[in-house]
């Protein structure tokens, strides 16, 4: 019986330590949250979900409680979550046009998105996704102004396609990175873009990026020769 007193008692301890290491979240109000993060001069980051959401809990549960996420975001962010049906939850759906669970924003200090991630998503991906975000070229609502990818740079293009597609608001995915591939071949100063595409969404030797750096190896192999390898295997 003392045995399982103990180990109750070190579980009771042991989890509320567990949680620390993880995302930090605040418990601010969405106009305080903006006046944190320009106060600290970091981004915000908001998770927008709902209760009965299953990706939701599978972020709150497995995810955001991670040492590793807590590591990259504690230092860089200032963090929130809001119920998207409780509270200030349903004017900040309004307010950003959130219409699927999760939706994970990084907002810029004066409430500008920066950045959008449409659903969950596993550990290594997240952290990616958000070291990604931070680039101080990367921005949602500047891509966003473009309108289409014809409208948009061609240095700029994969970028777009990235922003765009996991906001979930890119509907012409594959004709936009086929259209884009034909533009750079050739361009091998662009290839570096080319391979940012290949690190979000050439998960599988069918996709057209990959199928394009296969066929341009030797130049991709002076990018990122490790990552090549890696994923080549996978």
């Amino acid at each position: 019986m003392k045995k399982i007193i103990s180990f109750a008692i070190c579980i009771l301890f042991t989890f509320p330590l567990l949680a620390q290491h993880g995302v930090n979240f605040r418990d601010l109000s969405y106009e305080q949250a903006l006046a944190q993060a320009k106060q600290e001069n970091k981004l915000l980051f908001i998770d927008c979900y709902t209760e009965w959401c299953g990706p939701c809990k599978k972020m709150m549960n497995e995810v955001f409680p991670q040492k590793a996420a807590g590591d990259f975001f504690n230092p860089r962010f200032v963090s929130v979550k809001f119920d998207m049906e409780k509270g200030e939850g349903p004017e900040i759906a309004v307010k950003y046009g959130i219409r699927a669970y999760p939706t994970l924003l990084v907002l810029y200090p004066d409430g500008r998105i920066k950045y959008r991630l449409q659903g969950g998503t596993e550990l290594g991906r997240f952290v990616r996704i958000a070291r990604y975000a931070l680039d101080p070229e990367v921005s949602y609502t500047d891509m966003k102004q473009y309108g289409s990818l014809s409208a948009c740079p061609l240095k700029k293009q994969a970028d777009y396609i990235i922003i765009l597609s996991e906001a979930g608001e890119l509907n012409t995915f594959n004709t936009d990175v086929e259209s884009y591939l034909r533009e750079v071949k050739g361009k091998k100063e662009l290839y570096p873009e080319v391979w940012k595409l290949s690190e979000h969404f050439a998960d599988r030797v069918e996709h057209p990026v990959f199928r394009f750096i296969l066929d341009n190896w030797k130049d991709f192999v002076n990018i990122d020769t490790q990552g090549l390898e890696n994923k080549t295997e996978r």
